[in-house]
């Protein structure tokens, strides 16, 4: 084992996030089909609190819009919009974020064994300071390279504190002999990521998934850095 985990304690109200209905519904759906289009069409329902209809889905699917997809974009898109239409933004915002940590959960998963909200033993840790690492969305500890991500729905969320503790992950993960995989998984464009890349120190290599390849975690970990 490269990487020594244990389980953490989440935060309740984001476990309750990740468990609402309208998550499970849009990432069973997603992870069903697995389809970009599909994907895209999850994110626009739930940032816009317009109500997508059948000709915008069918116009988003393309060739694609066949009954089973249809059926399936309708769940995500009344899903979507239910949360994108919550009054409450703390709300909101945490089945946002729980929408990409179940589906990022659930691709990983078809390949690795996978631990959720694990934390993690740093044993080079010059950027923290901390034996332990926060609780990380997703974790694979025994693959090689192990992996790790930290789930931000809008890209211009991460900040140093983030970098730095998937900083020590890393040069932890490579003092064990083994590779890693430091990834940072968003639900929107690279282009957020870059707007705050500027302001961020890296030290250690920092992967990333962006929306256009989100879906390629269910074949292998990221291969681009910040």
């Amino acid at each position: 084992m490269v990487l020594t985990t244990r389980q953490g304690t989440p935060d309740p109200r984001q476990e309750l996030a990740f468990g609402h209905a309208d998550v499970v519904a849009i990432v069973d759906a997603l992870l069903q089909h697995q389809d970009l289009a599909l994907l895209k069409l999850a994110r626009q329902a739930i940032i816009s609190q317009d109500v997508l209809d059948d000709a915008y889905i069918r116009l988003l699917l393309g060739s694609g819009a066949t009954k089973p997809m249809m059926k399936s974009a309708r769940r995500i898109a009344a899903a979507g919009n239910r949360i994108a239409r919550e009054p409450d933004l703390d709300l909101k915002g945490r089945r946002k974020g729980a929408v990409l940590e179940r589906l990022v959960n659930g691709l990983v998963r078809q390949r690795e064994a996978a631990e959720r909200e694990a934390e993690i033993q740093l044993t080079r840790n010059p950027h923290t300071r901390r034996p332990w690492s926060r609780p990380k969305d997703v974790v694979v500890p025994l693959a090689d390279p192990v992996e790790v991500y930290e789930c931000k729905f809008n890209g211009r969320w991460l900040e140093q504190a983030d970098v730095d503790e998937m900083g020590d992950i890393d040069l932890t993960a490579r003092a064990g002999g083994g590779q890693s995989r430091a990834c940072v998984a968003i639900m929107a464009s690279k282009t957020t990521l870059d707007a705050v890349r500027p302001g961020l120190r890296l030290s250690e290599p920092l992967y990333f998934a962006e929306l256009d390849d989100l879906l390629d975690l269910r074949y292998l970990p990221p291969s681009r850095q910040m």
